[in-house]
């Protein structure tokens, strides 16, 4: 659902979460106090406030001291919300259809709610939303090995 005329390609389709990456963005602040946005990665270092045509960005936000505050994923690619809205069924204080982007704080506990289903039906998806879904597999296993490295498992 295209939320600017910039959304939205020549040919009239929506380029929110077209793009089947992962954007990490860091939230953090200057010398002087000031909060800063930065990519973690040198190839996605543009300057743009909108990120929406990433199909996943993961935002790290630190306190002023550098130490991590929260964690959370935005999920825009219109391939994974739906897939999401076809498989969950229930979780508390979340709605079970996906029209626009949506936000998950670290642990991701809406995802491992609903893990066996992702992973047991994503091979069964349509090719596009297959490859949409590999990210955000990825994505969540690397988090789980973070996790694990952090409680030494």
């Amino acid at each position: 659902m295209p939320t600017s005329d910039e959304d939205v390609q020549s040919n009239g389709t929506s380029t929110i979460g077209t793009l089947r990456e992962l954007l990490i963005l860091v939230h953090s602040f200057d010398s002087k106090g000031n909060a800063k946005i930065s990519a973690a990665t040198e190839k996605q270092t543009e300057k743009k406030d909108d990120h929406s045509d990433y199909a996943l960005v993961l935002r790290r936000f630190n306190k002023p001291t550098g130490e991590l505050e929260k964690e959370q994923v935005d999920i825009n690619s219109p391939y994974m919300l739906r897939f999401l809205s076809e498989i969950a069924t229930f979780y508390p204080s979340v709605p079970t259809t996906f029209t626009q982007k949506l936000s998950i704080e670290a642990p991701y506990k809406f995802l491992y709610h609903h893990w066996n289903k992702i992973s047991d039906c994503w091979t069964g998806a349509d090719d596009e939303t297959s490859m949409h879904l590999k990210s955000l597999i990825t994505f969540w296993k690397a988090s789980l090995d973070k996790k694990k490295a952090e409680l030494k498992i």
